[in-house]
């Protein structure tokens, strides 16, 4: 009687599925054959999704104690810092996280301001900066250029596009508080006219 086959990876006894390997060590060969363990300063294979074997190791014994070592700046902390909304885990803690979705915001910053445009307006990036230069790249209403700051990338806010709610039409290009001026009393001409009326002084004369 032939001895019973184990999986060809030293130190397994497992009895293998695929390519004379457990499934353990098979799906590990499959999807991560050359890929370094998350933290950083580490070099080490992956065992896991995301860890060599001693920090997944050390990862199970942490978590066990409500710690993880952040992938990034290694830095232990208590679990809750590492709690999506949704409820599952980061594998860096928030700050890091803040950070690396900052530097991808910043490097897609135009992709990212064309899908929103498309998807809010209706408009795309070109037919926006169109717009831009038509106004001297100042806001329509005040004729001034917008000086709010985001606070993702800490740079200047781009001009808001200011539209009507109720057909979706695109007015003006206003910095973001003109659009919100604006939009407090719903883009109604005739409350204007009478601000213009009372900023003239000839309110009362009127009615």
């Amino acid at each position: 009687m032939s001895e019973p086959k184990i999986c060809s990876v030293e130190g397994c006894e497992t009895p293998p599925v695929a390519r004379e390997m457990c499934d353990k060590h098979y799906r590990r060969d499959k999807y991560l054959p050359d890929k370094e363990c998350f933290v950083t300063s580490c070099s080490n294979k992956c065992t896991s999704k995301y860890w060599c074997a001693h920090h997944y190791t050390e990862d199970e014994k942490l978590r066990k104690n409500h710690q993880r070592r952040c992938r990034s700046c290694e830095v232990i902390y208590p679990l809750d810092i590492y709690v999506r909304p949704n409820g599952n885990l980061y594998g860096v803690c928030v700050a890091c996280y803040k950070n690396v979705t900052n530097e991808r915001w910043a490097q897609n910053i135009e992709k990212n301001r064309h899908i929103k445009l498309k998807g809010q307006f209706g408009i795309s990036l070109d037919t926006y900066n169109r717009m831009l230069i038509e106004q001297g790249s100042v806001c329509a209403l005040c004729q001034r250029p917008e000086i709010a700051k985001d606070h993702r990338s800490g740079s200047v806010r781009a001009l808001a596009v200011h539209h009507n709610h109720r057909t979706g039409k695109i007015l003006a290009l206003c910095c973001g508080r003109c659009n919100r001026f604006m939009g407090q009393f719903n883009d109604d001409p005739e409350v204007f006219k009478r601000a213009v009326q009372i900023c003239e002084g000839t309110f009362y004369e009127n009615s």
